[in-house]
């Protein structure tokens, strides 16, 4: 048996994520400290999941479950992508191309973007269809302080 793809887990992981974003910051929001019994036992494994154990009488530091949130992220790193969208229909439906392109004017990513009124969809482009697109439309910025 094969482990499932990203693409089968990715949408059970992001509201796990926001899952444990949206209870850290109910726990952490103005409040000194929260009695554990008065969690649920989700709410409880999800403080657990991030370092944040009840005292010797059962309560929960607000100051405890800030410091996890602070402490969460095992990275926080701030690039400057420039986003060229090549613009192929301008509605009823809109589409068109989206490159990614990383501080040196490297194409780092490219996408395909579908979109009608309240509804649109994305799909991500291999690096070589990224490359095609670009080399047809004439979009290039290596060398290009972006």
């Amino acid at each position: 048996m094969t482990e499932p793809t990203c693409d089968e887990r990715i949408d059970e992981q992001l509201a796990d994520r926001n899952r444990s974003i949206d209870t850290l910051i109910d726990y952490v929001s103005g409040v000194d400290a929260t009695d554990a019994d008065d969690l649920s036992p989700e709410d409880l494994k999800t403080l657990q999941d991030h370092g944040v154990e009840p005292d010797a009488d059962g309560w929960i530091a607000g100051d405890d479950v800030q410091r996890a949130l602070d402490e969460w992220p095992a990275d926080i790193d701030t690039k400057t992508i420039r986003t060229v969208t090549i613009l192929l229909s301008g509605g009823g439906p809109q589409d068109q191309f989206e490159l990614d392109y990383d501080e040196d004017g490297d194409l780092i990513v490219g996408r395909y973007r579908f979109l009608d009124w309240y509804d649109g969809a994305t799909r991500r482009l291999s690096s070589d269809r990224a490359q095609l697109v670009a080399d047809t439309f004439g979009v290039y910025l290596e060398g290009l302080d972006v």
